[in-house]
């Protein structure tokens, strides 16, 4: 009965998905045509997340830990165990482009609005890191904030436990003066994990918006202090609501 329960709840949880994000869908494709209100098209996702997550029970908790600077624009790092990471990333107010795997762009409809507002990075293109890099500072003088998953995708076995990061989020920030933002996402692996079942499980859900990291005094060569610095931000955090993990 449990089993079934579950299968229900997922079902119903995946078709919510799609409806939602269909009834978005005519602001996502308007910000695509017409790309001076590509700003509206970007805060779409922060308001899909606030009716979504309450349609499918998933109680959600947002901790600040600073006062948000609505004329700071951020480079947002948080850590990546689920797909549901994705969307909950919305929940961060004001106008954002992602820099994600080309692998998004393959899901129907969802693809070509990733595809077309956000930021992609090809692995398998050899220039595709530095083609990114360069579009991500386009989006920072531009105003907006920039929000990377600095493991570089799902790649962990054993969630909380993260991987390495990659320098990409870090050298925008530096090159561009921004601060990183470090965002602690404990529980969404427990909700839906990476297992490829694709299943969905009610839990609570709680995002932690640390303490900006400046970046004013910093050069290139301070990448690898600014990653640890976000890394142990992050996995400190994790450690306190998951200790049996770790």
């Amino acid at each position: 009965m449990k089993a079934l329960i579950g299968r229900v709840y997922s079902i119903y949880a995946g078709i919510l998905f799609v409806l939602t994000f269909l009834f978005f869908y005519p602001v996502f494709l308007f910000a695509i045509l017409f790309p001076r209100f590509e700003k509206y098209g970007l805060i779409a996702n922060y308001w899909w997340a606030n009716i979504y997550f309450p349609l499918v029970f998933i109680p959600v908790k947002r901790e600040w830990r600073f006062k948000r600077d609505k004329k700071q624009n951020y480079v947002l790092c948080a850590n990546h165990f689920s797909f549901l990471d994705i969307p909950t990333m919305a929940f961060f107010p004001g106008s954002f482009k992602f820099i994600g795997k080309k692998s998004l762009t393959k899901i129907p409809v969802f693809g070509y609005m990733f595809k077309k507002l956000h930021i992609i990075v090809d692995r398998k293109e050899v220039n595709s890191r530095s083609k990114s890099l360069k579009k991500g500072l386009s989006t920072l003088d531009k105003g907006q904030s920039l929000m990377i998953f600095p493991e570089g995708g799902i790649l962990t076995k054993s969630p909380p436990n993260m991987v390495k990061y990659k320098d990409g989020a870090f050298k925008a920030a530096i090159i561009k003066n921004v601060p990183i933002v470090p965002i602690t996402i404990p529980y969404n692996f427990k909700i839906m994990p990476d297992d490829g079942k694709f299943s969905f499980y009610w839990h609570h859900m709680k995002i932690i918006f640390h303490e900006p990291i400046p970046t004013q005094e910093l050069t290139l060569e301070d990448v690898e202090w600014l990653k640890d610095k976000t890394f142990k931000v992050i996995n400190d955090e994790l450690k306190t609501h998951l200790p049996e993990s770790f």
